[in-house]
């Protein structure tokens, strides 16, 4: 299963649905997106809310959480 994931400069992505993160990534405990300017959703703050440790900066069009954002749970 995937842990971790780190998604860095992708332009390509815009929009990280709510069920991916249930369904595919349900397993990730580690994620890292940093400055994919045409992001503009990832499913609400809740989607990722199971995650341990989340650090989100740099994607100027994600209005959906405050960044830069970095929380890490034990």
């Amino acid at each position: 299963s995937l842990v971790s994931l780190e998604i860095t400069f992708c332009s390509i992505v815009a929009c990280i649905p709510a069920s991916l993160w249930r369904g595919n990534l349900s397993s990730l405990r580690d994620l890292h997106i940093r400055g994919c300017e045409d992001l503009v959703s990832i499913g609400g703050a809740g989607a990722i809310a199971e995650i341990n440790k989340v650090k989100i900066e740099g994607c100027l069009k994600l209005k959906e959480i405050e960044q830069p954002m970095s929380r890490a749970r034990l």
